[in-house]
């Protein structure tokens, strides 16, 4: 057995020795209980440009030098100071098999300098980035952080490199490889390997948020071919997009939720409509509200198709590319969300009017005009000035209007939170009444009435949006709760026209009894009609039966 291992073992290094003089790694044996199980790699660490290594230091300072090339770009201008001029350094290896760049301090004055990762941990350990050309370029601390993480990624990437062992099992696959972000583990043939987006990916996409969690993070992707080599491309194209399995689901439920809410609406304007209901003035501001109600969810539904499904799923980052029906979108969205808030609080207006006052309708007819102003008329004017201004403010093109212009986004936000703390004050002052007076009326006994009562007006005055205000992001967190939290806040959302179509409609009393009353009539008729031909037949059969002609 052991004679047997001997001539194998000279003939692997036979091979071992034709690969090297033909260009090829060598390969060292491993021989473990008197047997051949594994073999090793020649030991070198590959770069992205498919060059090789044999030091690891000399891995690591390159592949340092690497990570500073991908983010000397004037699309990540936020990684460096302002005023930076992109000109100051020149990477003149391209295929970074050193770790030399050139550094210009004027247009006189240039020299080589080395990139050395201990010197970087050294000043950062110390804080004296003022003593480095680069390091003190740099935006903050946070980002000298990130870019020696990257170092410290490719040096840990080189070190399992030199360490690592093949078996049988794994020949053939493509090998572990730096690819100047990510370190890849060796991936079976014609296979998508996949690997949590690094912070450099981050800071090349998206305006760079500190301590991004793993769990918000999307997959950077790198295909291993049939022959068992890697595609050079790594995909790193979702690495924009935080918080992708959140928000998906999210935009999914929207879309169902809004859906059903139209449908709804409709179905509640047609049985009022249907019923003639709408002569009584307090209907016709109910048509007003389901109205709105779906101008803002259609928008909103649309958009959601359009725009935010696509950017999530990175088939068509409309967001990105901003174009002007994306900006259409946004302002359409908003100015139908002002209107619903509007008409909400003209709901919100009769109703405490009606319980507290014993307003008559009659006196708010004589406000029809200044109402439908305010439903319909103000909410146009108010976006169009909103419009106006963000044109005027160039940088707000980006990401469809989607970012805020500062303190001037309240030109927008005013009226919807002044309409919700106008409901929210007097819903509280009709609970208040109809407590009081339900006590009045059970000598001083409470029963769930008032309770049931004010949960039913709740979503009528928009008391539930309240819940808005504990602002969550999908991006920035991991924890259940405000997960959680988060559908919640969509649910409740797109489900504003089923609930308030179900209190106002299809549990409504008087829609109800006007129903029953339609079909008693209708039963009625049918009755007459019948009891009418009966007796028409009748008195036809009698004038037969009484005919001479047929007496004869």
């Amino acid at each position: 057995m052991k004679q047997k291992s001997l001539i194998l073992i000279s003939l692997l290094l036979l091979i071992d020795q034709w690969s090297l003089n033909n260009g090829h790694s060598g390969a060292v044996v491993v021989v473990v209980d008197g047997g051949v199980s594994a073999w090793k790699p020649q030991s070198y660490c590959h770069s992205p440009s498919n060059g090789r290594f044999d030091n690891i230091t000399e891995f690591t300072n390159a592949m340092c030098t690497y990570c500073l090339w991908t983010i000397y770009t004037e699309s990540t201008y936020y990684v460096w100071r302002n005023g930076y001029d992109f000109n100051r350094l020149l990477f003149v290896d391209q295929s970074f098999s050193s770790n030399s760049i050139v550094v210009k301090e004027n247009s006189t004055h240039a020299y080589y300098y080395d990139v050395d990762y201990d010197h970087f941990k050294q000043l950062r350990t110390l804080r004296q980035y003022n003593n480095d050309p680069i390091l003190k370029d740099l935006a903050n601390e946070l980002f000298v952080d990130k870019i020696l993480q990257c170092c410290q990624d490719a040096h840990d990437c080189c070190q399992r490199m030199l360490n690592t062992t093949i078996d049988d099992n794994h020949i053939g696959q493509c090998p572990m490889i730096w690819d100047g972000w990510s370190c890849w583990d060796p991936t079976e043939p014609n296979t998508i390997g996949k690997n949590i987006c690094p912070d450099m990916s981050l800071l090349a996409f998206e305006d760079y948020y500190d301590n991004i969690p793993s769990c918000v993070r999307s997959n950077a992707m790198k295909t291993c071919q049939t022959n068992g080599t890697w595609i050079q491309h790594t995909d790193y194209g979702e690495c924009s997009i935080l918080g992708r399995y959140t928000r998906e689901i999210a935009v999914k439920s929207r879309i169902i939720l809004q859906s059903i809410s139209i449908l709804l609406s409709i179905i509640a304007i047609i049985i009022f409509i249907y019923l003639r209901l709408y002569v009584k003035f307090y209907i016709q501001l109910l048509l007003n509200f389901f109205l709105s109600i779906i101008l803002s969810s259609t928008i909103s539904l649309l958009y959601d198709i359009y725009v935010t499904k696509g950017h999530i799923e990175f088939s068509e980052n409309t967001i990105l590319q901003n174009p002007n029906y994306c900006r259409t979108f946004t302002f359409f969205y908003k100015e139908t969300r002002m209107m619903n808030y509007a008409w909400m609080l003209i709901e919100g207006i009769f109703l405490h009017n009606s319980a507290v006052f014993a307003f008559n309708c009659r006196k708010m007819t004589e406000w029809r005009r200044t109402i439908y102003f305010f439903g319909w008329i103000l909410p146009n004017i108010i976006m169009i000035i909103y419009g106006i201004i963000r044109l005027k403010y160039t940088e707000s093109f980006d990401r469809c209007w989607t970012d805020s212009i500062g303190n001037l986004e309240w030109i927008f936000l005013f009226f919807p939170y002044l309409c919700f703390v106008v409901n929210l004050l007097l819903y509280i002052n009709l609970i208040r009444i109809i407590l009081i007076k339900l006590v009045f009326v059970k000598n001083g006994q409470m029963d769930c009435t008032g309770i049931k009562l004010a949960l039913m007006l709740m979503p009528i005055f928009g008391i539930q949006y309240a819940i808005h205000m504990i602002i969550i992001d999908p991006t920035q967190t991991c924890q259940t709760f405000l997960l959680t939290l988060f559908h919640l806040q969509n649910m409740i959302e797109s489900l504003q026209g089923t609930i308030i179509t179900f209190i106002l409609c299809f549990l409504n009393k008087d829609v109800y009894k006007t129903i029953s009353n339609s079909i008693r009539k209708h039963n009625n008729r049918r009755k007459s009609k019948l009891s009418t031909f009966i007796t028409t037949m009748n008195d036809s059969a009698k004038q037969m039966e009484n005919s001479p002609s047929l007496s004869s």
